[in-house]
């Protein structure tokens, strides 16, 4: 029918610091390309994964051009919320990925299973190990808001200790600083603190 279809993404950027969306976002990319001779346009918006405000701007710009659907990295929980709100007063469509969330029109989720994700990190890190040991668990967010997606990482991990009567030690740590220096401050102090430490999830 020739008709033309608009998909929006919004995706956190990548950095030197943090270049974990780089390759999502060049998954898009060439999704695109791929997908262009078939009528379907692509409106690619980034903001920054420390940035609650450049995430509502780069929303509502995106929203104002009445896409038919949309790609969604949920990063900032509260903020998602209130977005989605919106979304679903223009009937918008939504594929979420890297964390899922409760949407009327959600249509596809792209991510792991945090919770088996856990899980899996407990069992590597059990191999070798003795049955007392001791464990950090860091979640390291630059915005509290942002530990959400954490939870259930967190979760997996002790369960799959508890499971098992394997009896360790686990300590569980936020991080509220996306610096660099910062992540490596708390980390050494945290070594320090609870010798001896026998694994770190991160």
């Amino acid at each position: 029918s020739r008709k033309v279809f608009k998909f929006a993404v919004l995706l956190p950027a990548g950095s030197n610091q943090n270049p974990y969306w780089e390759d999502p976002l060049k998954g898009v990319l060439n999704a695109g390309e791929e997908l262009k001779p078939y009528g379907i346009i692509l409106d690619i918006h980034t903001f920054s994964p420390n940035d609650t405000a450049d995430f509502r701007t780069k929303g509502h710009k995106l929203l104002q051009k009445k896409p038919d659907g949309l790609l969604l990295a949920p990063i900032f929980y509260s903020e998602s919320k209130k977005f989605l709100s919106k979304c679903l007063e223009q009937n918008l469509p939504v594929a979420f990925i890297d964390s899922p969330m409760d949407y009327p029109n959600s249509v596809r989720f792209i991510g792991q299973n945090s919770y088996q994700s856990g899980h899996v990190a407990a069992q590597l890190i059990g191999m070798g190990n003795p049955k007392d040991a001791s464990y950090l668990v860091f979640n390291i967010a630059s915005d509290k808001d942002q530990l959400y997606r954490f939870t259930q990482r967190s979760n997996g991990f002790k369960d799959y200790f508890q499971s098992r009567k394997i009896p360790v030690n686990i300590l569980v740590h936020d991080i509220h600083s996306p610096g660099l220096d910062e992540i490596i401050q708390v980390l050494t102090k945290q070594m320090q603190e609870h010798k001896p430490i026998d694994g770190i999830f991160v």
